[in-house]
């Protein structure tokens, strides 16, 4: 199967870049070198957007929202300047959160997170094709989240992923967020509820007049894989009733793992404690290993006594019946298949194709005719083209080669040849046909 595409995209002072890959987040961290951002303080947003402009502080005696999408440094500048109630879920996503499905390098201004397991757990010994995801996190959000200790931090692809293992059948779940420059728009493919692709677009700005355009065209594209396509808030809800749409539900109960910063020293825990359960994990395995399978040869090595001591002592042969059908078993195991002569027969075939130098388009057998006129062997070839002779005039010395070697009356089917050009020359393609009747 084919690597898994994925695409990364990161704003570096609004400028759009997207790279695939290994190599393309190497170019990321050489060549699109992100600027230092200073410790956030609870000024900063003010001082650079405008108190207006952050999120309004819920009014006294009215229900704080159960979440927050953030997803950009403004965004989360903002955040630091007018935080939200502690009831309120920050949910990271958009720029904050870098995805892959490979092992990459370490990547500046950003911290390594818990990896997310992409397949469900009812197939999880399913061998349908998934990857572990591997998820970053912005070094800003780290630090905020030291200064806001009371509120909850998540990421948004959780809630994605919890959304798409409880799908059974394959289908494209698009996510996305609206920055004040780009809108970044991810693709996940779920398999039988396993994560088996992922993919990342920038479009313009939903407030651009392209947005629309491009975010109709991707639309249908995606539709056109024949699989069913589910659009996730914020993103846009288009008319039409080939999208199914979900709203703020999916943001419900979020899942939250603890976030880490790869620069700060590890805990015994983070340190040790891995290895310790895996060690745990191993012993118990192997004890289960040869624990089960013991207590199921004692199972049925009670369960074979019970059996022997109902049978009469004088009455230990096999009957009549248990003896035909052995013996019918034994024919139909010995018997020669059918489908071995068939078998032989395509390989002589094949073989005086092969050593006139044409090239085997088809080969059709109809053992089993609806109608009388169906012949009973269809060849479908492509020879080179011979400059200065008709396709007829080629063709006559090539089918009797070919009936001769196989022993089987063959001739050309009515408009039976087709001219064809590529780039490797000319051919011509022949329809031959015949029936065993005429086998020499």
């Amino acid at each position: 199967m084919n690597k898994f595409k994925t695409i990364f995209s990161n704003i570096w002072g609004g400028k759009s870049t997207s790279v695939a890959g290994m190599g393309g987040l190497e170019r990321l961290q050489n060549e699109a070198q992100e600027p230092t951002f200073a410790p956030l303080q609870p000024e900063l947003g003010q001082q650079l957007f405008g108190a207006n402009k952050t999120k309004p502080a819920t009014a006294k005696g009215s229900k704080a929202p159960a979440y927050q999408l953030v997803g950009t440094l403004t965004e989360l500048h903002q955040l630091a300047a007018n935080p939200p109630s502690t009831k309120t879920t920050i949910l990271l996503t958009g720029e904050l959160v870098l995805l892959s499905d490979t092992e990459v390098s370490k990547l500046d201004n950003y911290s390594r997170q818990t990896d997310r397991i992409a397949k469900s757990i009812s197939n999880f010994t399913s061998r349908t094709t998934s990857f572990t995801l591997k998820v970053w996190l912005h070094k800003n959000v780290i630090e905020l989240q030291s200064k806001l200790n009371h509120h909850r931090f998540c990421c948004a692809i959780d809630q994605y992923l919890r959304y798409g293992k409880k799908q059974k059948e394959t289908m494209h779940l698009i996510t996305g967020y609206h920055g004040s420059i780009d809108t970044i728009i991810q693709i996940f493919t779920f398999k039988q509820g396993n994560l088996t692709a992922i993919e990342e677009k920038v479009l313009p700005s939903h407030q651009q007049a392209r947005f629309n355009a491009d975010y109709t065209e991707m639309l249908n594209a995606l539709r056109r894989s024949g699989a069913p396509v589910t659009i996730a808030a914020p993103l846009n809800n288009p008319e039409g009733e080939q999208y199914s749409y979900m709203n703020e539900d999916i943001y419900k109960k979020p899942i939250r793992y603890i976030l880490t910063d790869e620069s700060a020293a590890p805990s015994i825990l983070a340190a040790h404690g891995i290895p310790t359960i895996a060690l745990l994990v191993a012993i118990i395995v192997s004890v289960a290993a040869i624990a089960i399978p013991y207590e199921r040869y004692n199972q049925a090595t009670e369960q074979f006594k019970k059996v022997a001591a109902s049978i009469p002592k004088d009455d230990l042969a096999f009957g009549w019946d248990q003896n035909k059908t052995m013996q019918a078993r034994r024919l139909f195991l010995t018997e020669p298949r059918p489908q071995e002569e068939t078998i032989r027969f395509l390989r002589s075939i094949t073989g005086a194709l092969s050593r006139e130098g044409v090239t085997i388009i088809n080969i059709e057998l109809n053992e089993q005719k609806q109608n009388p006129d169906t012949p009973d062997i269809a060849i479908v070839i492509q020879a080179k083209r011979n400059p200065g002779e008709s396709p007829l005039e080629q063709a006559r010395p090539l089918i009797d080669s070919i009936s001769n070697r196989i022993g089987i009356q063959l001739h050309l089917a009515h408009n039976g040849h087709q001219d064809r050009s590529t780039s490797a020359g000319k051919f011509i393609q022949y329809n031959i046909e015949g029936n065993f009747k005429g086998k020499q």
